[in-house]
């Protein structure tokens, strides 16, 4: 009888560690699609200045115009996306003046095993890297 309460015990502590963990993911590969719609937004926002130095319909985007563009979406869709504390991290920017990229870090709730123990913290800080190319 004791055995099977303490193999009961281990599988549902299992079982809410995989859920958690799943959960965790779930939130990564939304941040992540998100930080790759930041990307598209900013390299389709070109640099006019910079557009009309070069000539010859090439597009270009600048480090300023890509953390603006950025910063522009997460204010406008985090929100709506269910990110939490978004910050847009290093390196953010433009490389080569055509590929743009993206790294923000959000919070993350673990949703079930910080109610089994106090050493596991409630939220975990997550960090992604997009990156998109301006076309021609």
């Amino acid at each position: 009888m004791l055995l099977i309460l303490g193999f009961s015990t281990l599988v549902i502590a299992l079982i809410l560690v995989v859920a958690s963990v799943a959960a965790l993911h779930i939130e990564r590969k939304q941040l992540l699609a998100a930080a790759d719609a930041a990307a598209l937004s900013a390299s389709a926002r070109l640099d006019p200045v910079a557009y009309h130095e070069i000539g010859g319909g090439t597009v270009r985007v600048t480090d300023a115009g890509v953390r603006a563009a950025v910063t522009e979406y997460f204010d406008t869709y985090s929100a709506t996306l269910g990110l939490r504390d978004v910050r847009v991290g290093e390196p953010t920017g433009a490389t080569d003046g055509r590929l743009v990229t993206v790294t923000v870090s959000g919070l993350a709730e673990i949703p079930l095993v910080p109610w089994l123990t106090d050493a596991i913290p409630e939220w975990v800080r997550i960090e992604v890297t997009a990156s998109a190319r301006a076309g021609e």
